[in-house]
């Protein structure tokens, strides 16, 4: 029979959901809130989806929900995209460029499927 497989981007969210960081300092690569022209927000791909914070080690557990919701409802598996901006060197926050393929980002997916026991 057929299969389904989704396409699962874990790297970021929409600007209209509510639970990205509490940006810091803007530069190159951030966005201001357009409600809220005190906040800004790290964006690796458009200004409409923000980044998601791997160092919020809750945050595993989330995007594991979310598969597992999917799961329940009869997904077979999933194409993880955009794995390669999940992690960004801190020190480079204003240069999108340098922050692809940061060094943690296997150990992210490691964990997202550690913790789903796939």
């Amino acid at each position: 029979g057929m299969k389904v497989i989704l396409q699962f981007i874990p790297n970021h969210s929409s600007i209209q959901h509510e639970c990205y960081s509490t940006p810091n300092e803007p530069g190159s690569a951030w966005s201001e809130v357009p409600v809220n022209e005190e906040l800004w927000f790290l964006h690796q791909c458009t200004t409409g989806e923000p980044d998601l914070n791997y160092r919020n080690p809750s945050l595993i557990k989330e995007i594991n929900g979310a598969l597992q919701f999917w799961y329940s409802l009869g997904v077979d598996g999933f194409l993880l995209s955009e794995v390669s901006y999940l992690v960004e060197d801190l020190n480079k926050l204003n240069d999108q460029k340098a922050m692809i393929n940061h060094p943690d980002n296997a150990d992210v997916v490691k964990k997202i499927l550690d913790f789903s026991g796939w």
